[in-house]
């Protein structure tokens, strides 16, 4: 099953429902997918610490556009 979060404002506001419902949402097993890098992070540091958290729950990460995937060896 697919199901799609979405926020529709800057990447750099602090309040983004849509990414927070997706982390909360996202269980073991589950890859969550960008268009673009910058959709997940407010900036390199926010990213690094997305990432992490989800790879501590299982969770993978897509992005699109800079064709980078946690659930690949080479991703």
């Amino acid at each position: 099953m697919k199901k799609v979060f979405r926020d529709v404002m800057s990447g750099n506001a602090t309040e983004r429902p849509g990414l927070s419902d997706a982390l909360t949402y996202a269980r073991k097993g589950d890859v969550i997918v960008v268009w673009i890098l910058d959709r997940l992070g407010r900036s390199l540091a926010h990213l690094i610490q997305v990432v992490v958290q989800l790879q501590a729950a299982g969770v993978g990460f897509r992005s699109l556009q800079e064709n980078m995937d946690t659930t690949t060896s080479g991703g």
